[in-house]
């Protein structure tokens, strides 16, 4: 369903429009990350814990996503009127919808997470396919039937998002019977304080996904930013993959005494192995996607997809790791690791991109995801006091468990012992 969205996306805007979509949207997602203070993973891992309960989250959520929107929109209106290169990406009102969308993004993402943090993996994934679902109706109506074109494809977003805002709430509601609770400022001071040590390399972890768009907002055109926005989208979106093992196993991890490390490097394995076949058939056969997909207007994307595949093949096994040093308490060397891989990310950036284009971007963002992996997997050997070939060796478990997983629409839904 995503990949049809953003064909949709690719073939209705082409490449300066989506160019333009991608920068508003990183700008959105970028202020509602740098004010958020890892609140939402902070909620996931506390209510995971069971350090707060659902009514708590739900409470302290609708306490600090409008102070924290308030913020963040404020001083992205001040960035708008100082006449920065990248604001000479998309019009005026684009860029206000992005504000808009800050609020939206930071409530569904929160809600979201919370139904992995109480094992309700079958709303996680209503809610994934809901989301995607609305979003493809609301795009083929904003832009296809009333011709709002990148407007249309930012308000497609915001409502697919109330949608799922409205939806979680009736659900907590109802089957959880979630009521306003006093505020406890000792139990928030304890939440802001775990995101906050997750908080850089939460920031870093979001740079480092866009960092190639968003340098090339203040130096390329639109349509050098549409290509690679294009490349990013088609290579990263196999890491829906890691992330939905993070989704199951982060909280068992948080809710472990031992972290489940075994567990986690299982999962670490299998999530490699069918991402490396994935992003090799997508390398092979990257011309004739990206002309069904995206229409012939992106194939210079094909050398990127094929650069970037390499680092991802690392990242999509490593990034599970993640699960176990965030879920162990342990945010702060997550934040480390990936801001070493983000500075060197940057360096090389404007090394490479004068040098080799577009290729260069994407040669560092590759760099900076086999940096950022390693220092993954050295930190979960060094925790778990684990020997590095009974990690990634497959084993016969392994594919006794990748037999059982099943891809449902966008989730991955699979059995793991208690």
């Amino acid at each position: 369903m995503t990949i049809v969205i953003q064909g949709c996306l690719a073939w209705f805007l082409l490449p300066a429009g989506r160019g333009s979509y991608a920068v508003c949207l990183i700008f959105s997602i970028l202020l509602a990350y740098i004010f958020a203070f890892g609140f939402d993973i902070a909620f996931s891992y506390f209510v995971s814990s069971k350090k707060i309960s659902l009514s708590e989250a739900f409470t302290y959520s609708l306490f600090l996503v409008p102070l924290i929107s308030f913020v963040a929109d404020i001083t992205g209106y001040i960035v708008l009127h100082l006449q920065f290169e990248f604001t000479q990406k998309a019009t005026y009102s684009s860029f206000l919808l992005a504000l808009l969308y800050v609020p939206v993004f930071l409530f569904t993402n929160i809600y979201i997470q919370i139904f992995t943090a109480i094992n309700q993996f079958k709303y996680y994934s209503l809610m994934l396919v809901l989301r995607e679902l609305d979003r493809l109706l609301l795009i083929l109506l904003f832009i296809l039937g009333l011709s709002l074109g990148v407007d249309g494809a930012l308000l497609a977003i915001i409502c697919s998002d109330l949608i799922i805002i409205f939806s979680s709430f009736l659900i907590f509601k109802f089957k959880y019977k979630i009521q306003i609770v006093k505020i406890n400022f000792g139990k928030l001071k304890e939440i802001f304080s775990y995101g906050l040590r997750y908080y850089f390399g939460n920031i870093s972890n979001i740079l480092n996904f866009h960092m190639g768009t968003i340098i090339l907002s203040f130096f390329a055109t639109k349509v050098e930013i549409g290509l690679f926005s294009v490349a990013t989208v088609i290579t990263t979106r196999v890491e829906m993959i890691p992330d939905a093992f993070f989704s199951v196993i982060f909280p068992r991890v948080a809710a472990s005494v031992d972290g489940r490390k075994e567990l986690v490097a299982q999962c670490a394995r299998i999530s490699g192995i069918i991402c490396c076949l994935i992003l090799l058939f997508l390398v092979i056969f990257a011309e004739p996607i990206i002309k069904i997909l995206f229409s012939s207007a992106f194939l210079a994307s094909k050398s990127l997809i094929r650069i970037l595949a390499i680092g991802i093949m690392i990242r999509c096994g490593c990034k599970v790791f993640v699960s176990y040093i965030v879920g162990t308490n342990h945010p702060g060397i997550a934040s480390m690791s990936v801001v070493f891989g983000l500075i060197i990310n940057i360096i090389l950036m404007y090394i490479l991109l004068p040098l080799y284009g577009l290729n260069g971007a994407a040669i560092s963002v590759c760099v900076n995801y086999l940096l950022s992996s390693f220092l993954f997997l050295y930190s979960f050997i060094y925790l778990t006091n684990t020997k590095l070939l009974d990690i990634i060796i497959p084993q016969k478990a392994d594919f006794m468990l990748l037999k059982s997983v099943v891809l449902d629409k966008l989730n991955i839904s699979f059995s793991f012992g208690k």
